[in-house]
């Protein structure tokens, strides 16, 4: 497995990395297909100190992509409350893919609540993926869209999240 650690307003000293890369470790027994990890730690500028400690974890593992973000007084706080959301996420994701193989199993119902009109600009490098695996990767990173490249029409189609729980296709939004 690569593990990269990036450390934004803050020095990762290497008993810091040492013990990132400990509990790094333990997430490979779970999922043994883990590939790439990153880790980055941010010290922000925030109203409240108890959340200034910033973890954000990313794992790459078979087409997956595995996020997970926490805020803490302490970094190391902050560490294990991302890595047991990770824990959850791998749990959900082996039970899907590992677990019940001879039917389709339904996704976990994720928490969505609106707080308002958040605007934000992200580079994504678009995949060619299915709408079954599309759908996958949309719950696993937990957005309520997602843009993915049709393999079969080389089309750009958007999943997104209804109300009601369930997925809807917008296909064909871009013609090439």
């Amino acid at each position: 497995m690569q593990l990269q650690i990036q450390g934004r307003n803050l020095h990762v000293s290497e008993q810091l990395k040492t013990q990132i890369e400990k509990k790094i470790g333990k997430l490979e027994q779970h999922l043994p297909a883990l590939k790439q990890a990153h880790v980055e730690l941010k010290v922000e500028n925030t109203r409240r100190a108890e959340q200034s400690q910033v973890v954000q974890i990313t794992l790459h593992s078979d087409g997956q992509i595995l996020r997970g973000e926490e805020r803490a007084a302490e970094i190391m706080t902050a560490m294990d409350a991302v890595l047991e959301k990770l824990y959850k996420q791998i749990d959900r994701y082996k039970e899907k893919h590992y677990h019940s193989r001879t039917q389709f199993a339904k996704a976990n119902a994720l928490n969505t609540t609106t707080t308002g009109a958040v605007i934000k600009r992200k580079r994504h490098f678009i995949h060619a993926l299915t709408e079954a695996q599309a759908i996958d990767e949309m719950e696993m990173l937990g957005h309520s869209f997602f843009l993915f490249l049709d393999p079969a029409t080389n089309q750009l189609n958007l999943l997104y999240r209804r109300d009601e729980e369930s997925c809807c296709s917008n296909r064909n939004l871009v013609r090439y």
